[in-house]
């Protein structure tokens, strides 16, 4: 079994100047298709419980203004 050495590679750099003159902001990451997969799918799941949430909050507070 070949094991990569660069399976999991993670590089921050940011560079940040000052005074609004300069603002370098670069990060890459390179890991394996399942785990970005994983990342994907939670983070749909919780951008579609937030939007669902969202809604439900301003169903509730139209609801809430019509019976007041």
């Amino acid at each position: 079994m070949h094991v990569r050495d660069t399976d999991q590679v993670m590089n921050f750099k940011a560079q940040i100047v000052f005074g609004g003159r300069q603002v370098y902001l670069h990060y890459y990451m390179q890991i394996d298709q399942f785990l970005k997969a994983k990342c994907l799918f939670v983070t749909l799941t919780i951008a579609c419980t937030l939007s669902i949430f969202c809604y439900s909050l301003l169903v509730l507070r139209r609801d809430i203004r019509m019976c007041l």
